[in-house]
């Protein structure tokens, strides 16, 4: 058994060795790790769950008598290993459990990832695994890595039967636009972060061929087994350049199958005018339409064990984004950025900003003209407030933003007409909004006031389908704007608290490693505490569909996939992410969802598609609910 003590942050372990149920153990904690009043302990043993963390007082040089410690034994998965070709028992194969979304945040938090080797007669048993989703990878010498969704209830002794080893099909990857970088192979729905496979790109040619000198290139070579997958390649920057899926077919390892992806980038150079007039300096910011960043927080985990070197590992939303500076004649250049819909942002040398729409095509020239509103940014007294004030359209994106001035008044940019959200924030949280629809007359001066409230308090208790608390769920508090103003794990029992929470409806997205991604709303009052329970039905996998004769091998521009309550959440699901192509079949592996009714809407393939659905909880865990995209005009 292991001991874990933890205080003001620092953790210390100690092994104590059991060989009876109910025999007296004593666990020492080094004394460099006794500060404060008290330490949280936790106790975990082979194939049992580890415990939740048990508050005591410290007593250098003393015990503390916890009395008896009872472990559950937790979810069991077992199995058997076979080679197909001898059909002989395997030894020696690397198993492990890979947990799915926020599961992976928890699991590198306490230091767990199950694994074992396969015995003289192919078995293998994990045992000791909390309720949840995970990728089981049978790694063996030779053949190529098997991995599959394995859905875990409690105390479930799932058996996994036979596994044959497939020798694997040679998989040529030829990637156009890219000279050198990485190819990766990963579950179609990007739930697991570690690659099933991964090489080195290759160039293709020598610089100054005729080939070369139309097109970049290079190539890679992969072993895999049939199925179907996520094909990615990452340049040597770092940034992700193709994230498509590809399905691998039957065939022997002298049986090649080409692949071939295009990294599709482009340079914008483009003029920007308002009102016909060119605008002067500043700089621009390309990105895209649903910025995933706003409404998702970021976890920095840092870690090292004994003399290893220190290991960081960040969990974020969002993509890059493409800048360039503005010169006195409005005219911008960008390179490398993504031949799709953008979102384009200019920053004026005053400090405000215009937002709009970029075409996939090219473009010459972008008026930023509009119908300008402004008006008076005030306290709950009456007295002027300096602020940021921004309209924010359709897309949840700030068309236009300012900053008011010592006598609160303010002038946005120009926007096109259409209805906004303006809203004005001071000091934080502090925050007030109003609805507004701009045509092309001068619409009336806007007065916003700030409500001044303290705020109020949420604390929630999260339960899983079976009973469980729902430790590490991540989750974000977003206001009426759909701006994170809280994010956290939940604790071991479950519970997650906030204060100061923005008066009105707040929105609360929870991603879980086994209910995945989900959300609600609560009605938040001044000065008062919202308590409520929420049980987390475990999730299923959403899989988006489109003509193949319109949307094969064609990006995803544009997505947004809204809660029965009406909540955004594209922005959280792990195959939305990295402006991905359909497959040859027109398929689109978007993630995991916790069953609930759901409303899409996406851009590919030159217009607009809309989709709904229902997902059940009751079903096959690993098979994907279909959303079929119906043409829904401009």
């Amino acid at each position: 058994m292991r001991v874990d003590a933890v205080t003001q942050g620092r953790r210390s372990g100690t092994a104590v060795s059991v060989e009876q149920q109910f025999v007296p153990a004593t666990a020492s904690i080094p004394a460099r790790y006794l500060e404060g009043d008290m330490v949280a302990v936790t106790f975990e043993a082979e194939n049992h769950l580890r415990s939740p963390m048990t508050s005591v007082p410290l007593l250098p040089g003393g015990e503390v008598d916890l009395g008896a410690v009872f472990l559950q034994s937790g979810a069991v998965v077992r199995g058997r290993i076979f080679d197909a070709v001898g059909a002989e028992p395997t030894a020696g194969c690397l198993v492990e459990l890979l947990a799915t979304g926020a599961g992976e945040i928890r699991a590198t938090l306490l230091g767990v990832r199950p694994l074992t080797v396969s015995g003289e007669d192919g078995s293998y048993l994990l045992g000791g695994l909390s309720e949840g989703r995970y990728y089981l990878r049978e790694v063996c010498y030779g053949t190529p890595t098997l991995s599959r969704l394995v859905v875990l209830d409690a105390s479930e002794h799932l058996d996994m039967g036979e596994t044959w080893l497939h020798q694997g099909r040679r998989v040529l990857v030829v990637v156009e636009g890219v000279r050198d970088g990485t190819v990766r192979v990963l579950d179609r729905f990007r739930e697991a972060g570690t690659p099933i496979a991964e090489t080195i790109l290759a160039p293709s040619g020598r610089p100054g061929d005729d080939r070369e000198s139309v097109t970049l290139s290079a190539v890679a070579e992969l072993l895999l087994a049939p199925g179907q997958y996520r094909l990615e390649v990452v340049s040597a920057d770092g940034s992700l350049r193709v994230s498509r899926e590809v399905v691998v077919g039957s065939g022997g390892p002298g049986d090649a199958q080409r692949v071939r992806l295009r990294a599709r980038s482009r340079t914008i150079r483009s003029v920007l005018t308002m009102d016909g007039v060119p605008v002067a300096g500043g700089s621009v910011a390309l990105g895209a339409v649903l910025d995933a960043s706003r409404s998702t927080g970021t976890i920095v985990i840092n870690s090292q064990a004994g003399s290893a070197a220190p290991q960081s590992q960040v969990f974020r939303a969002g993509g890059p984004s493409f800048r360039a500076q503005v010169d006195a004649n409005g005219v911008f250049e960008v390179t490398g950025a993504p031949a799709d819909i953008l979102w384009m942002t200019w920053f004026d040398t005053d400090g405000s900003s215009v937002g709009r729409l970029w075409p996939e095509g090219a473009l010459a020239q972008l008026d930023l003209g509009g119908t300008r509103v402004g008006g008076v940014f005030l306290d709950r007294d009456g007295r002027p407030v300096q602020g940021q004030l921004g309209l924010i359209g359709d897309l949840g994106r700030e068309v236009a933003t300012t900053s008011s001035g010592p006598d609160g008044r303010f002038a946005l940019p120009p926007a096109p007409p259409g209805r906004y959200l303006l809203r004005g924030r001071s000091g934080g949280m502090r925050a007030a909004s109003v609805q507004v629809e701009l045509t092309t007359e001068e619409p009336l001066p806007q007065m916003l006031r700030l409500s001044d409230t303290e705020g109020g308090r949420i604390e929630l208790t999260l339960r899983r389908s079976g009973g469980s608390a729902a430790a590490g769920t991540w989750l974000h508090l977003l206001d009426a704007a759909g701006d994170v103003v809280g994010t956290g794990l939940s604790s071991e029992q479950g519970f997650w608290s906030r204060d100061g929470v923005p008066v009105g409806e707040v929105s609360m997205i929870w991603n879980d490693g086994a209910a995945c991604v989900g959300a609600g709303r609560l009605m938040v009052e001044e000065g008062e505490t919202v308590r409520s329970d929420f049980d987390l039905a475990t999730g299923r996998l959403l899989e988006l569909r489109c003509p193949v004769e319109e949307c094969a091998g064609a990006p995803l521009s544009f997505l947004s996939v809204r809660t029965e309550s009406g909540v955004e959440i594209a922005g959280h699901l792990s195959g939305a992410t990295g402006a991905p192509l359909f497959s040859d079949a027109g398929t689109l592996g978007l993630g995991c969802v916790t069953p609930d009714t759901y409303v899409l809407s996406f851009w590919a393939a030159g217009r607009r598609w809309s989709g709904d659905v229902d997902v059940d909880p009751v079903g096959a865990g690993d098979k994907p609910i279909t959303v079929r995209g119906r043409p829904a005009g401009l």
